[in-house]
């Protein structure tokens, strides 16, 4: 049931009908979009009337709750879409949201403005029920982490997420900010490219084996300055279906990755890389222009050196990275944020979703019986039972290799009210932010 008086930025009513040109979009498998594979088990959207929507499923979906309440799918007006075409978010946004679009420049910034005509919102937890008190928000990036600490500092900007952790502390006992962190539904994870076959990819054995290379507990204490954890499966232990069975697998343990490349046929060339078949184990890891990103491809890099492995990091702007491992990348670096990981993590790993999300090109049988099995799910503990079956088979078969997760640091100034990051929202709603002088 959809609220009355509900518009978008456009001033289009949202309907019922509007919601399901909303979700037939994301279906329609011309548009190719990765959210699709988490609406299979819907077979039909009907508009009973203008405010009633109902999903015919195919069969019982307990999942399908979650999966539609996450603010990743916000409703969007697709007759502005269609009209902006690949413009669309680029130009334009047509949304519901107190705020409309004002522009988004790649690697520096986003701006919104404060939707005049905005209906209002009936959110519980929301003071207010109006237009918003701010008359708009410019979102910064600010790629070299070393740089946001000291703009918050300096009055540049009034919140900040994720400064570098080693600058934690000091903001901590800074008595003009306000500082928050938890463990947040997220993580980094590995890729690689089921398809280099040359490379033993697609062999199990060798994914392990990379996998137990990885001396995770250091890289938390190295690089994330003990605020995070390992990650030894598919989802972070923040969330509710974490299973801790799955740390009995991919722990350090840098001998047995050496056996394993040894049994598949591996041996150190003379200049200490593997090689089989006359093909040097050599590879090109792909990841994202930001200074924490790169640091952790700097650590991969140098564990997979003392396996015996040759990896060439190259960073790339956010757009060419997406292209690249779109059209097949050997190995990349990818960090996941959702309110519901095992929903994304699953993109990643069906094979219904290459060659994207699946940047790994995984094709498990096992691996999609799991996610068969959690979409099938008709109750709390059916999905409990599948989520945890899941996870273990991601630990151990690996179509993604499971990194670390670092703690989620917001931090504000005095100025900022009403702003309340929340670990399921992911990002703080500004409905009820305002400044003061």
């Amino acid at each position: 049931m959809l609220r009355e008086g509900a518009l978008f930025h456009s001033g289009r009513p949202v309907t019922a009908a509007a919601v399901k040109e909303d979700y037939e979009a994301v279906m329609d498998p011309a548009n190719a979009s990765p959210l699709a594979s988490l609406f299979t088990p819907v077979e039909s959207i009907e508009a009973t009337d203008e405010r009633t929507l109902v999903l015919h499923m195919a069969h019982p979906y307990y999942e399908v709750i979650n999966v539609v309440k996450t603010g990743f799918w916000a409703i969007a007006n697709i007759e502005t879409r269609t009209k902006l075409a690949d413009q669309y978010g680029q130009s334009g946004v047509d949304g519901t949201g107190p705020f409309q679009f004002g522009e988004w420049v790649p690697g520096s910034h986003v701006t919104v403005t404060r939707w005049e005509d905005y209906p209002g919102s009936i959110v519980p937890y929301f003071s207010n029920k109006g237009k918003a008190y701010l008359d708009g928000i410019r979102w910064e990036a600010i790629l070299e982490a070393a740089q946001r600490a000291v703009r918050i500092e300096n009055a540049e900007i009034d919140t900040l997420r994720n400064p570098a952790l080693q600058d934690v502390a000091r903001l901590q006992t800074n008595p003009d900010l306000s500082v928050s962190s938890f463990s947040e539904p997220s993580g980094y994870i590995l890729n690689t490219n089921f398809e280099r076959t040359d490379l033993d990819f697609h062999e199990m054995a060798m994914r392990q084996a990379i996998s137990h290379a990885i001396d995770r507990q250091a890289i938390v204490a190295a690089l994330l300055a003990n605020l995070g954890s390992p990650l030894y499966g598919p989802i972070t232990p923040a969330d509710v279906f974490y299973d801790p069975g799955v740390e009995e697998f991919n722990q350090f343990d840098l001998d047995k990755a050496k056996s394993m490349v040894a049994e598949l046929g591996w041996t150190p060339g003379d200049d200490g890389i593997l090689t089989k078949n006359g093909v040097r184990h050599a590879f090109t890891l792909t990841v994202r222009t930001e200074s924490f990103i790169r640091d952790l491809a700097s650590v991969l890099q140098a564990s997979l050196a003392e396996l015996g492995m040759e990896v060439t990091i190259e960073a790339l702007d956010v757009g060419a990275y997406f292209d690249k491992l779109t059209t097949g990348a050997d190995s990349s670096l990818f960090y996941y944020l959702w309110p519901v990981p095992i929903d994304v993590v699953s993109l990643f790993v069906s094979s219904e979703t290459i060659p994207q999300p699946n940047w790994s090109r995984a094709k498990l049988p096992d691996v999609d019986a799991a996610l068969e099995a959690w979409k099938q799910a008709a109750n709390a503990e059916e999905l409990a039972a599948a989520g945890n079956h899941f996870q273990l088979v991601i630990a151990e078969q690996l179509p993604t290799i499971p990194l670390v997760v670092q703690n989620s640091t917001w931090v504000s100034r005095p100025n900022v009210h009403g702003w309340l990051p929340h670990q399921y929202d992911i990002y703080p709603h500004y409905n009820d932010v305002w400044l003061s002088q």
